[in-house]
This record gives C-alpha cells, structure tokens and sequence, in this order.
C-alpha cells in the first residue's frame, strides 16, 4: 500500500473529509493528489498530519512497508523476529536454520550479532 492509499483509509476510517485531514498542515488540494498519488507529501507533513489525528505511527507504517522496504530488509525483519521468540523459547535448531539464512543475504554486522546470541544461548 502507498502512502497516499493508506492516508485515504486512515481519513475514511476518522470519517473526515479531505479538507479536515488537511487543516492547518497542507493545502487540501495537495492533499487530495497525495491520496490520488499524484504528489508525493514531505516527511514533516505527514507526520504532523498522523499526530494531528493520533494515527499511531507504527501501524500506518506497517501498512506501507511492503511498497517501500527492500525484500531484504522486510527478510532481515521476519528472521529477526523469528529468532528472538526462538531464542526466548531456547529453541536452538530454529535459531540455526535462521543463521543459514541470515547468512545468504548481506548482513555481515547483523550476522555477528546474531552469532553471539546464538552462543549464548547455547551456553
């Protein structure tokens, strides 16, 4: 999802129009071609856009990663996860399957760190 696409449902979902999304930020007009993605809006807009209307941020942020984060990184993002329950569950074959793949995307200072978790955890 773009960001303009998640604007648009977060501002249907407050039942707003785009003049009350937009007030005292941005232009409505501009507003309005930032949910039709045809203008891209400044970081600074959007994100006093999101407070005005106490969007939480991490949430519209998930929404839109898919379209803005590299592959790796959404990768880097899963196995992380995936290793931290694995390690808090002290499921050692589960955190060596993920080094092996850690270890075929580029990440070289994130697999040592995950190689020293490892061993502790091995301890």
């Amino acid at each position: 999802m773009k960001i303009g696409e998640a604007l648009k449902e977060e501002r249907l979902e407050l039942g707003l129009s785009i003049r009350k999304m937009a007030e005292g930020i941005i232009d409505p007009t501009f507003y309005s071609r930032v949910e039709q993605e045809n203008r891209n809006i400044g970081s600074e807009a959007l994100v006093k856009i999101l407070f005005a209307h106490e969007i939480n941020i991490d949430e519209f942020f998930n929404k839109i990663k898919d379209t803005y984060a590299s592959s790796e990184a959404t990768k880097k993002t899963y196995l992380e996860e995936k290793i931290r329950i694995a390690f808090n569950s002290h499921d050692i074959a589960t955190m060596h399957g993920c080094l092996k793949q850690v270890s075929k995307l580029n990440w070289i200072k994130s697999t040592k760190n995950w190689i020293k978790m490892m061993n502790l955890a091995a301890m």
